[in-house]
């Protein structure tokens, strides 16, 4: 329902669809056919044509706005969409398929699902692979990760190819699918680069460091730093995860990158790193909050009576789930020693964690 609610027009759908479930941005096709690629205005307007019997009634806008509910259904009837130059009626057809015959009573988007599952469909397991891929890895086979055409090749075509028809071989299986990534040698390569593979930012011959999303930092500070954080509209204990609309107001979560629903498409973002974020980091009011928050860690290790050497050492594991190095401990623990007891004390524990929270190793995926 939210897919009909935000793709009212079946021009709207082809677009979502051929981008999130095959890999193809069919829009260029929409008005023009580009002399190097492979897809023309036929075959977006017959992926669209797969929608034009979903008809619907209501104005259209959620409750209680409208103060009605909003009706969609499939209604049989022959399928078809003119073509925007020459008016012909063109039948659906997915890209890349052969045409087939759709009876007046059946729905044209199950003929169109039955199609992406085939073993022999050459987009679908594709797309959706190189997408895992892309999560795993920090960098789609293809990239960007549904922008499959000619003049875009993958970087690694037999990788892609195995990925797919192993797939496609365990029936679509995405827990199978991520395990065999995460099992492989290439996914548990290090980050650290060395004088071979320094410039390398193609062929996976090291792991490529990532920002963290926007929801998972969010949920990394609140968990850091044990304080919670609120959303309108939503239970108390709520995970930025776990929020389902990016129009919940989160200046932290716009600075990183969160996606937007109303986007084309709607579940991509900007993981680059930005000089917004660090400022963000570095500024930040709410962070600030959270680090003087006397029911917060900082506020229990401050008036605690644990020794430098343990709220170090605590501050350390909570933040990167690792001991400190003797010489990181010992710049940390001075700091804290020479502060002395009580608000000097808070202060110098929250500048450890602050520092901590803003550095290369808690932002990103290593």
């Amino acid at each position: 329902m939210a897919f009909l609610r935000d793709k009212r027009e079946p021009i709207d759908a082809a677009a979502f669809v051929g981008q999130i479930f095959l890999g193809v941005r069919l829009e260029c096709a929409k008005c023009h056919q580009h002399p190097s690629e492979r897809w023309n205005q036929s075959d977006y307007y017959q992926l669209a044509a797969f929608f034009t019997q979903m008809k619907r009634k209501g104005q259209g806008i959620s409750a209680p706005i409208s103060g009605e509910p909003e009706y969609w259904w499939f209604a049989p009837g022959e399928a078809s969409i003119p073509h925007p130059v020459t008016n012909e009626p063109l039948k659906p057809k997915a890209p890349a398929a052969e045409q087939v015959t759709i009876s007046a009573n059946q729905d044209p988007r199950t003929v169109l699902v039955d199609w992406m599952v085939r073993p022999e469909n050459p987009l679908f397991a594709r797309a959706t692979v190189n997408r895992v891929w892309q999560a795993l890895m920090g960098r789609g086979i293809v990239e960007p990760v549904d922008d499959f055409r000619a003049s875009n090749p993958p970087s690694n075509a037999p990788l892609l190819d195995w990925l797919a028809q192993d797939f496609v071989a365990h029936k679509f299986d995405l827990k199978h699918l991520m395990r065999t990534i995460m099992r492989s040698h290439v996914y548990q390569l290090s980050s650290l680069p060395n004088e071979t593979n320094l410039a390398d930012t193609r062929n996976y011959s090291r792991a490529y460091r990532k920002r963290l999303p926007a929801e998972v930092l969010l949920d990394a500070v609140s968990e850091v730093t044990q304080t919670s954080e609120t959303f309108t509209s939503t239970p108390a204990g709520t995970l930025a995860k776990q929020t389902w609309n990016h129009k919940l107001q989160s200046e932290f979560m716009d600075a990183f990158g969160r996606p937007n629903a109303s986007a084309e498409c709607p579940c991509e973002r900007d993981a680059k790193p930005s000089v917004v974020q660090a400022l963000h980091l570095m500024n930040s009011t709410r962070l600030q909050a959270r680090l003087v928050d006397a029911t917060g860690r900082v506020g229990k290790l401050a008036t605690g009576t644990l020794a430098p050497e343990s709220v170090v050492d605590e501050l350390y594991l909570a933040t990167f789930s690792r001991l400190p190095l003797p010489e990181e401990k010992a710049v940390a623990v001075k700091v804290i020693a020479d502060a002395g007891a009580g608000d000097a004390r808070k202060a110098a524990v929250e500048d450890v964690l602050w520092a901590l929270l803003n550095s290369a190793e808690f932002v990103f995926n290593h």
